[in-house]
């Protein structure tokens, strides 16, 4: 029995290395082409993977000519996709998995069944690649999510504790580059150059952010009280009061909740926003 699950495990291996290396392996990249069809053969003969008619290969890589040119390993760490997520991903191409939890290695292994197998051609779905990704970060604790991070946080203000941002801004994220974004939106893009949100400000007016500032006149301790009283002094009310409020605090349209936001950053720094926002 030992030595059946020592054999199903290496199979399982093999197959996964064999898949990873076969469609991400750069030195395969001239011979793999995407068929006018939408599926990707190997050498135009053998089907190995049938592309998202919708999304596809094609819109996914933003590829000319349906020509599938190459993907590597490194190209999917560079953009953020934790290894995890490749390796439940490619767990279910052409594999039948019966539920949607998050595996480790070892229980993938496990799971594996020669039986359940697909002999039809498998489809590529990017979708899929991004649950996965999603399901993986959602797994991260915070130590794991500032390794996976640090490159992309080192601009992140001295003042503002990095395991504190991070826990804000995890359930948001499913990339590095995104935690950059929000970093870059929440504390050194001006306002000025967000195209995303400068209607929304100057809609709202410079009145309506100089009041806002005068209700201000202490630490905010509670916000969902502070945004009732500028509400009540600005005539505001719903999506008219929350959004210039939203995108004069973090720079952007929508994140983690904004009293979340504010617990973070400090009464100052909310004061310093809703100024520059009053400039535009």
């Amino acid at each position: 029995m030992t030595k059946l699950l020592f054999l199903k495990k290496n199979y399982f291996y093999i197959i996964i290395f064999f898949l990873s290396f076969l469609f991400l392996n750069n030195s395969f990249a001239n011979t793999v082409t995407l068929k006018s069809a939408g599926a990707l053969a190997f050498d135009n003969k053998n089907t190995l993977f049938v592309g998202d008619q919708k999304s596809g290969l094609v819109h996914a890589f933003e590829l000319d000519k349906k020509i599938l040119k190459h993907i590597s390993i490194n190209d999917l760490r560079e953009q953020g996709y934790l290894p995890i997520a490749v390796s439940n991903y490619l767990s279910r191409v052409g594999h039948t998995i019966v539920d949607n939890h998050l595996k480790t290695h070892s229980e993938l292994a496990d799971e594996f069944k020669i039986d359940n197998i697909s002999s039809s051609p498998s489809k590529f779905d990017m979708d899929q690649l991004l649950y996965w990704q999603k399901k993986a970060v959602e797994g991260l604790n915070i130590n794991e999510c500032n390794n996976w991070l640090k490159h992309s946080l080192e601009d992140l203000p001295s003042s503002i504790d990095k395991d504190n941002f991070i826990a804000l801004i995890k359930d948001n994220i499913n990339f590095p580059h995104e935690a950059q974004d929000y970093l870059n939106n929440l504390f050194l893009t001006p306002l000025g150059e967000r195209s995303e949100i400068i209607d929304v400000i100057k809609s709202a007016g410079k009145e309506f952010y100089l009041q806002a500032q005068e209700v201000i006149t202490s630490e905010i301790i509670d916000w969902n009280e502070t945004a009732k009283n500028i509400g009540s002094t600005t005539g505001k009310k719903g999506k008219e009061l929350f959004m210039p409020l939203r995108c004069a605090i973090t720079g952007q349209t929508k994140g983690p909740e904004l009293d979340r936001v504010i617990n973070l950053i400090g009464t100052q720094q909310v004061i310093k926003k809703l100024k520059e926002a009053s400039e535009l």
